[in-house]
């Protein structure tokens, strides 16, 4: 299991995007940053830049529908590593829906969370063609 120290969590419904950004200090303590941000293009051009000037190595996006298409269409662009989080899957991971941090807890490290249970199945990466297909979007 790969522990990610610069990660993001991004929560994706229709409009505003709540981000959850948690990275490694030069002490070696994590430092939390959440942000929301819009769904339009410039808004996700503007969301990749900030991942990538925090030096972000992983992005878990948890999403219902298809409001994920255009975010990951995008990050992808910037060479972020994504993964696509079924929130199904990370519901029935015992424990971990009661934690304090909630929904934020998939930003850890989208491999494994801090109770050492896996969070998010590796290989959350759907093709170009289902992400383009005209009847989804």
């Amino acid at each position: 299991m790969r522990v990610h120290r610069n990660c993001c969590g991004l929560d994706v419904p229709k409009k505003i995007i709540a981000t959850c950004l948690i990275r490694e200090d030069s002490e070696g303590n994590s430092v939390t940053a959440k942000r929301l941000c819009g769904s339009m293009t410039r808004d996700l051009h503007e969301l990749a830049q900030w991942l990538c000037a925090a030096q972000v190595t992983a992005v878990a996006m948890e999403a219902t529908g298809v409001y994920w298409m255009p975010v990951w269409n995008v990050l992808e662009q910037y060479g972020l590593q994504l993964l696509l989080i079924n929130p199904e899957h990370y519901k029935a991971v015992p424990g971990e829906e009661d934690r304090p941090e909630g929904r934020n807890a998939h930003s850890r490290t989208p491999a494994g969370g801090p109770s050492g249970r896996q969070l998010c199945a590796p290989g959350g990466h759907p093709g170009s063609s289902i992400r383009q297909n005209p009847c989804l979007t």
